[in-house]
């Protein structure tokens, strides 16, 4: 009889996804604590449940496999003591203790079809029910580890992506991937790193090819994102004011060679030499002046118009 149970029976697993996870220490790190803990609950199919799970990503670790064969050792061992009991019960005419020593049973093995089926005679609803919810709790052990090895594995392949595109200098597809990376993980702060990275390397890209303008719109990108973090990037803003006092001296200057000749013209080269310097008094200054003589020369021709 005893024979007959332990190897009559067996944990049929169900599940319906890639085995091909990826290795990530993490979810070992994750699942073996969980797996403990229940054992030291005495929740030992739950366990031996949690160590299955990571069988499926890990096939060959020599720890999950030695957990794996202990609990099946110690489940096999605690049904033949509950067997023990279950004969001197059943010599006893004990069904109550009977009925217990069916549920212990199959708290051990929860797909044991001989201790489910000798529940059903004697509550067939209860039995029913125990063996559902123990049957769901399994499947849920395994939708939750199919959902995190797939984030572990999506994650992964983020970061793989990301390396892959530093190393080969496309930051213009490293700000795409960022887009996507945060999507799926909303706040992890990688995507924002990435950001950073291709903004300042795409505002160096454009300073080394002379436009400067171009570069500090990226350099600028990559403060602001920084700053989200509460992150600063001095060496980016120093770069940021060169290349701005630099633009706007070159707009100051082309703006006085217009003075005499072209005052709109000049009035423009002052306004954008103030975009990038807003704090020089001088081209305000001179484009002030700029403003109030073609103001002078504009009343100048209306009445000069109105006498002819």
């Amino acid at each position: 009889m005893i024979k007959k149970i332990i190897y009559g029976t067996a944990i049929i697993l169900c599940f319906s996804c890639s085995t091909s996870f990826v290795d990530n220490s993490a979810l070992l790190e994750q699942r073996g604590p969980v797996a403990q803990s229940l054992e030291n609950q005495q929740r030992l199919a739950e366990a031996l449940t949690q160590w299955k799970v990571l069988h499926i990503a890990y096939p060959k670790e020599q720890i999950v496999n030695d957990h794996i064969r202990r609990l099946e050792f110690l489940i096999s061992d605690r049904i033949i003591e509950q067997l023990g009991i279950l004969d001197k019960a059943k010599k006893a005419g004990n069904q109550k203790l009977e009925r217990i020593v069916y549920l212990k049973i199959l708290a051990l093995e929860p797909s044991n079809e001989i201790a489910m089926q000798e529940l059903r005679k004697f509550e067939w609803q209860f039995a029913i029910e125990e063996a559902s919810s123990k049957t769901a709790n399994i499947k849920k052990y395994f939708i939750e580890s199919q959902e995190e090895a797939k984030s572990s594995i999506q994650l992964t392949q983020y970061l793989e992506q990301g390396d892959k595109l530093i190393q080969d200098k496309e930051y213009k597809r490293l700000l795409q991937l960022a887009d996507k990376f945060e999507g799926y993980y909303p706040r992890h702060r990688q995507p924002n790193n990435y950001r950073i990275l291709a903004y300042t390397k795409l505002g160096e890209s454009q300073q080394q090819q002379k436009k400067p303008e171009e570069a500090i719109g990226y350099y600028q990108q990559a403060i602001n994102i920084a700053a989200l973090d509460n992150k600063k990037l001095p060496v980016t803003q120093k770069n940021i004011d060169i290349l701005s006092e630099s633009i706007a001296n070159r707009y100051f200057n082309l703006a006085n060679k217009a003075f005499k000749t072209n005052l709109d013209k000049a009035i423009e080269y002052f306004e954008l030499s103030l975009k990038y310097q807003p704090n020089n008094t001088k081209a305000r200054q001179l484009m002030q002046r700029a403003i109030k003589i073609r103001h002078n020369l504009m009343k100048i021709k209306k009445l000069n118009a109105n006498s002819d």
